[in-house]
């Protein structure tokens, strides 16, 4: 089976995990790597870039609207902005996060580079931040396959597995959303996971969703950017990188015994409840504080 890893997106997490990629995924599927991401992004070479068979850039940054209104209309561009409370508008007019981003890359990818992508048999659309901690799960390519977890009411957006005959449809997401065929206004939370999902149940996809165990956790490099929420969660033995979503690290931990019998790993568990719950209880007095504070205020005035 021909497989190709297609990483969008910028280049984050660093040569531990993209080692763990090349090793534990890339290797091991035999499967070729290619990378989409903003041209301005490509600082220097890396092992991304050097593995790369393919490397594709777009002219787009903070500026994803030009794109949308060229290729679509005003329209898409006013459906994103509803979702400007969460990531979901994200690259439209300074919003913070990357959901229109996302979404911009996989329409390039249907309107560019289908052809290549169905040359191939399995389609791994994922980020560049995770790190594989054992090796890819052989995955039946009659379905479409997601990591447990981190769905945030929807289907989580950022790791996808899929048969390459049906790459069309689980590309066209910006179509549907120029379309309005999905109800926004009457959406309880508008994001990349809740989109997902109901694009899915447009396209009759959503009955082919299949969960494999999760084996990858994010991770970011302290030089690494982000357009949503910074990576806070320190490790050991993870060569000071730190992981950007403990949910994750917990997840595998709960249910993968090899990687739960692993002393780092153990270290690393705790580590994660400790620094949870000391964020937790800074938070709540700096909620507290700021409470009294405008409370004072408003009492003075």
């Amino acid at each position: 089976m021909r497989v190709l890893t297609i990483i969008i997106g910028d280049h984050r997490g660093g040569q531990i995990a993209w080692e763990s990629l090349e090793t534990n995924l890339l290797k091991f599927l035999n499967s070729d790597l290619a990378l989409l991401f903003e041209d301005e992004n490509l600082k220097m070479e890396n092992l991304l870039t050097k593995k790369a068979k393919f490397v594709w850039t777009v002219p787009y940054k903070y500026n994803w609207d030009d794109y949308f209104i060229e290729e679509y209309s005003p329209n898409i561009v006013k459906n994103f902005l509803i979702g400007s409370k969460t990531s979901f508008a994200g690259g439209i007019k300074n919003n913070p996060g990357s959901g229109a981003r996302l979404l911009g890359f996989r329409d390039i990818l249907l309107k560019n580079y289908i052809e290549i992508i169905e040359s191939y048999d399995q389609i791994i659309l994922t980020r560049s931040d995770y790190l594989y901690i054992e090796k890819y799960p052989l995955l039946d390519n009659s379905f479409i396959w997601i990591p447990e977890g981190e769905d945030y009411g929807g289907l989580q957006d950022g790791h996808n597995v899929f048969p390459s005959y049906l790459a069309r449809d689980v590309l066209s997401i910006c179509k549907n959303l120029e379309r309005e065929n999905f109800d926004l206004l009457n959406m309880r939370t508008i994001s990349p996971e809740t989109i997902l999902e109901e694009h899915f149940k447009f396209e009759n996809l959503y009955k082919l969703v299949k969960r494999y165990e999760r084996i990858q956790f994010s991770v970011a490099t302290k030089k690494d950017s982000s357009n949503w929420s910074n990576a806070k969660y320190k490790t050991f033995f993870y060569g000071n990188l730190l992981i950007k979503y403990p949910s994750q690290f917990l997840n595998i931990y709960k249910n993968n015994r090899t990687f739960r019998k692993r002393f780092k790993n153990k270290i690393n568990y705790y580590l994660i409840l400790l620094q949870q719950y000391l964020f937790k209880k800074i938070s709540n007095i700096v909620k507290f504080t700021n409470y009294h504070i405008k409370k004072r205020i408003h009492f003075i005035s």
